[in-house]
C-alpha cells in the first residue's frame, strides 16, 4: 500500500508536458526526440528511422502531446525498452502489453496505458495497469533541458542516458528503473 501510494504522490507532484519535435534547419526534416541522449547528440525518430543526431545541428519546432507522443510511437511499431537493477529486471511495454524478465523467468502481462491529458509544465508521464491490477507502472519524462539536465539516475552502465525513469510494482513488489524508445 505504501508503494502505491509513493507512486500517487510521483504522479500529483510531476509536471505534464510534451515531447519536443526538432526540424533540421538545413533539410526541413522532422524529428521526433524519443527521450535519450548520447554525449551532444539526441535520439530521435525521423522518416521511421531511429537515429543520433547532434542537438546542435536541430532546431525545436514544437511539441506533440503525451497522448500524441503515445500514439505515434505506437503507429510507428516502437516500444520502450525498461531495465533496472537489484534485482536485474528487463521489460519491453507495448501497446500489447508489459513483457517482464526478471531472473531468467519471462512474465506477461496485457495492460492499458493512461496517458495523462494536462500537458502544462517541463515533464510529462503516462501509467499502465493490468486489468487484474497486479501491475501498476509509472513511467516518467524528465525533460530536455540545458547541458546540466538530470538523467534517469537508476541508468547504470547504459550506453545512452535516459530521460525516462519508470516506477514499477508487479505483484506486490517494486521496482524502479529507466527507459528507453527503441524498435519492436
Amino acid at each position: 500500500m505504501k508503494s502505491l501510494l509513493f507512486m500517487a504522490a510521483l504522479l500529483v507532484s510531476a509536471n505534464a508536458v510534451a515531447q519536443e519535435q526538432f526540424i533540421d534547419p538545413i533539410t526541413n526534416v522532422e524529428s521526433l526526440f524519443l527521450g535519450s541522449i548520447h554525449d551532444d547528440q539526441v535520439k530521435v525518430l525521423e522518416y521511421n528511422n531511429i537515429l543520433l543526431k547532434d542537438k546542435s545541428s536541430l532546431v525545436e519546432g514544437g511539441v506533440l502531446s503525451g497522448k500524441q507522443f503515445i500514439n505515434r510511437i505506437f503507429s510507428r511499431r516502437l516500444n520502450f525498452e525498461l531495465e533496472g537493477q537489484e534485482p536485474f529486471w528487463q521489460a519491453k511495454l507495448s501497446k500489447g502489453g508489459l513483457v517482464f524478465t526478471v531472473a531468467d523467468k519471462v512474465q506477461r502481462y496485457q495492460t492499458a496505458i493512461i496517458i495523462n491529458e494536462q500537458d502544462n509544465g517541463s515533464g510529462y508521464y503516462f501509467t499502465f495497469r493490468s486489468p487484474k491490477d497486479n501491475v501498476f507502472g509509472v513511467v516518467n519524462y524528465l525533460g530536455l533541458r540545458s547541458a546540466n539536465q538530470p538523467v534517469c539516475e537508476y541508468n547504470k552502465g547504459a550506453e545512452d542516458d535516459s530521460l525516462y525513469e519508470v516506477y514499477l510494482q508487479i505483484n506486490g513488489r517494486n521496482y524502479r528503473g529507466c527507459a528507453t524508445v527503441n524498435n519492436l
